[in-house]
């Protein structure tokens, strides 16, 4: 239950965007809500945003930096770690909440016994030049093919993010969607305010903006589906991403060729059958010795082959290790 003053937590990530800090910020600084923590995480920019993110450090604002470049998911996670908040909003680098945009969602929180509000939101893109406005406010999250809400403008309650599991490091990319998804499956209670209360921006260096980070991205947005879908079939909260829990795209970076094949045959493995069923085919796999295991693998058809090797192949190796440690044991 949450209280009537409930403190909110907004958690924003940054990286290389000092030409947006000055009017993001101060659109969260400016609430109109005073019960009010802010978490500012810079991932190592290599321009002037560290800096000018230390300025607006406060008794109510906290300024935190990455040892290293790791990615939006990872800063999240930490950032969250470090709130104080019963609620936590997220607030997208270089985006605009306006002035009532959390007292609005507090509101819904009080009254309506909320767990994910979220708000309408106005899209500007830098490439078209144009304003893109979402559709009239639906609560609820009938269809989990098709995600409600975005990210930047939603807020969520502690006590469901830590139920559903948090944020996933796997997940570079759909990070949000993959949580709704989970947050979903235990029943949380999604809301959106009838308002435009926030306004994002499809930067040319941002996924929205790149067409090959959108690619990359609808492939970890099926993924997402794909282990909703081994959840709600096996009736349990474990699925793939469980068992190889580390994203391999960072070992792909500098492989581009390879990068492309494998997001080819990801695609076409989505389209042709369920990955799932790959999955389960893949457990015969512990009655195997590891040398019949690669054989397997190797010799598969070659439109899968990729795909194989990125996920079964390892879950595969997960088991054989599992079975090494059971004859040990």
């Amino acid at each position: 239950m949450i209280s009537n003053n409930p403190k909110v937590t907004v958690v924003s990530v940054w990286y290389n965007r000092e030409n947006y800090v000055e009017e993001s910020i101060k659109s969260i600084i400016l609430q109109t809500y005073q019960n009010l923590e802010i978490i500012l995480w810079d991932d190592c920019s290599t321009d002037n945003t560290y800096k000018l993110l230390e300025a607006y450090k406060s008794e109510k604002v906290n300024i935190f930096r990455s040892k290293k470049n790791q990615g939006l998911t990872k800063c999240l996670i930490e950032a969250i770690g470090k709130a104080n908040g019963n609620l936590i909003a997220i607030h997208g680098s270089g985006d605009i909440s306006l002035p009532k945009r959390i007292e609005k969602q507090v509101d819904v929180f009080i009254k309506r016994e909320a767990d994910v509000v979220s708000c309408l939101t106005q899209r500007y893109s830098e490439s078209l030049k144009k304003y893109f406005k979402s559709k009239d406010a639906q609560d609820g999250f009938p269809d989990p093919k098709y995600s409600p809400l975005t990210h930047g403008e939603v807020m969520f309650s502690r006590e469901i993010y830590n139920l559903a599991g948090g944020y996933r490091e796997f997940f570079e990319m759909s990070q949000d969607y993959d949580l709704w998804l989970r947050m979903r499956d235990e029943g949380a209670c999604f809301i959106k305010v009838n308002e435009f209360l926030y306004q994002t921006f499809s930067r040319k260096e941002g996924v929205s903006g790149d067409y090959k980070k959108m690619f990359i991205q609808s492939h970890y947005a099926a993924m997402a589906y794909q282990c909703w879908i081994e959840r709600n079939k096996n009736k349990s909260k474990s699925d793939i991403v469980q068992y190889f829990p580390v994203s391999p795209w960072p070992f792909l970076k500098n492989n581009q060729v390879f990068k492309l094949r494998l997001l080819q045959n990801l695609r076409l493995s989505f389209e042709k059958r369920d990955l799932e069923h790959t999955f389960y085919t893949s457990l015969k796999c512990r009655y195997w010795s590891s040398a019949r295991w690669w054989f397997y693998v190797v010799f598969t058809s070659i439109d899968m082959l990729i795909t194989k090797r990125f996920f079964v192949s390892k879950f595969g190796l997960f088991i054989i290790y599992n079975k090494k440690n059971a004859s040990n044991s």
